[in-house]
């Protein structure tokens, strides 16, 4: 295990500036989620990190030892990083042993070393040593590519989106289990994806890249709960934005005079999650709505609401499957818990926003 420490990292790519002045630090032994849309830069973030690519600005270092900066750069090969790329990469004509020890030393290949003790770290029986890597499951497959990042017990590992090439069920079986064989292994990690409850479910700490820069970086239940930007808030998780006015601790909006998270006043976009809105079927100080669409997920559900104080105003509220009033049900809305508000010069681009 060692600490990664990343400092001002910056990459042109074409002539695009894809990453810009990074700078973040993983200590030995965690596991953190770099969080991005497609293009954000974190898939060139890893292969920076790896030696696949080289840096134009900044340093990267592991433990105490420089792997990179403008003027060096050690060869990938030499800097004991493991990585698990998105659809595993297994040789198909080698079998799991031989995969899982394919980068150590002939010796230990032929004795086909820890190979059995691996297996089971990612949950996988000993019998899997002799199949064929198509004879798997993509889940088994990425188990299998895991065992073989770890078996050389490399000082970091880097995730790709490992798991995007998986169906629903079968992604969280695997990235539990990855997350399961990381923290036994005690492992150095940085996942990139662009799956936020992968990220938010596996990282003790997350970051959000936003065209190139970090955005912000903290722990799930803070970077959900108090993003710093709209652009933050509505990607790690559904929002909605409406405007209002912020006073003495409080803001004033179409649902009410709601409690603040963090002191703002004047003219301001209000952040509320979905599942803060509460339905009642009577009024009790709630403000009056309709139901104008449905949007049923099994365990929960999504509704659409007109809210009858206010023109053309839509919210979303996500509440449990077994308590879904019909469609054109009239219902009653309160808001749970304080919110967060940002000043109204800050734009909401790309943001769910009710138009009051």
């Amino acid at each position: 295990m060692a600490q990664l420490d990343i400092d001002r990292l910056s990459k042109f790519i074409g002539g695009v500036e894809v990453l810009k002045g990074i700078g973040f630090q993983v200590e030995a032994g965690e596991l953190v989620a770099i969080l991005g849309a497609s293009g954000s830069g974190k898939t060139t973030l890893l292969r920076l990190i790896a030696g696949f690519e080289k840096l134009d600005g900044g340093e990267i270092r592991l433990g105490h030892e420089l792997l990179a900066s403008p003027n060096v750069s050690k060869p990938a090969a030499r800097r004991g990083i493991g990585y698990v790329a998105q659809e595993g990469a297994l040789f198909p004509h080698l079998c799991v042993a031989d995969n899982i020890t394919f980068g150590l030393r002939r010796v230990e290949r032929k004795a086909r070393f820890r190979v059995a003790e691996l297996l089971a770290l990612v949950g996988l029986q000993g019998h899997y040593a002799d199949r064929a890597p198509q004879n798997l499951s993509g889940g088994e497959q990425q188990r299998v590519a895991l065992a073989r990042a770890l078996a050389p017990a490399p000082r970091l590992l880097l995730l790709d989106e490992p798991f995007s090439a998986l169906d629903a069920g079968l992604r969280v079986e695997t990235r539990e289990a990855v997350a399961r064989a990381i923290s036994a292994a005690g492992a150095t990690a940085i996942l990139v994806t662009h799956d936020q409850e992968e990220a938010l479910s596996m990282g003790s700490r997350v970051g959000v890249l936003q065209h190139g820069r970090l955005a912000q970086m903290s722990t799930p239940q803070v970077l959900y709960h108090r993003p710093v930007s709209p652009y933050v808030a509505d990607f790690v998780g559904d929002a909605v934005f409406m405007p209002g006015i912020a006073e003495n601790g409080l803001v004033h909006c179409a649902l009410g005079a709601l409690r603040l998270v963090t002191s703002v006043s004047g003219a301001v976009n209000v952040m509320i999650r979905p599942e803060q809105i509460k339905l009642g079927l009577e009024a009790q100080n709630g403000m009056p709505a309709v139901v104008k669409r449905v949007a049923f997920y099994g365990r929960d559900a999504v509704l659409t609401l007109g809210l009858k104080n206010a023109l053309a105003a839509d919210v979303t509220a996500r509440v449990f499957s077994q308590a879904v009033p019909p469609q054109g049900a009239e219902v009653w809305l309160t808001v749970e818990g304080a919110v967060l508000a940002y000043p109204a010069a800050v734009s909401i681009a790309g943001a769910e926003t009710a138009m009051v």
